[in-house]
């Protein structure tokens, strides 16, 4: 039940992006590096540090659902109406849990912008004004 509680504060009920979990794990591997290195001694912040690996152990699990079901998701649509952030946020997973991209979305988008495809004309008119 405390388990519970601890996921729906953590989520709002609101569906949660690889980006943001990364970022969450970030500042707890930030909490356990200073835990470590505080002056304290280890049978002080013993529970602390337990409770914290097994945070994120669990938002590791909820990066891996999320891909999961992202893979689905991409899997299902034809790559013409894939959006953007949904090709970046399936690279950082493939990059975050070390799994090569067996769709290979990557590849194809390879040459796309934050927010979509830049065509070749758009391309020339950037070039021109820079060289001006």
């Amino acid at each position: 039940m405390e388990a519970n509680l601890i996921s729906l504060s953590l989520f709002n009920g609101k569906k949660q992006n690889i980006f943001s979990l990364e970022k969450k794990i970030q500042s707890l591997d930030n909490a356990i590096y200073l835990l470590k290195k505080s002056n304290s001694e280890v049978w002080e912040y013993e529970n602390y540090l337990k409770t914290l690996e097994s945070n994120k152990d669990f938002l590791k699990d909820n990066i891996s659902l999320r891909f999961k079901n992202l893979k689905l998701e991409l899997s299902n649509k034809s790559t013409k109406k894939i959006n953007p952030f949904l090709i970046k946020e399936y690279q950082k997973g493939c990059e975050i849990l070390n799994i090569k991209d067996d769709l290979n979305i990557i590849d194809k988008n390879d040459n796309s912008s934050y927010f979509g495809k830049v065509n070749n004309k758009q391309n020339e008119i950037l070039n021109k004004r820079s060289y001006d």
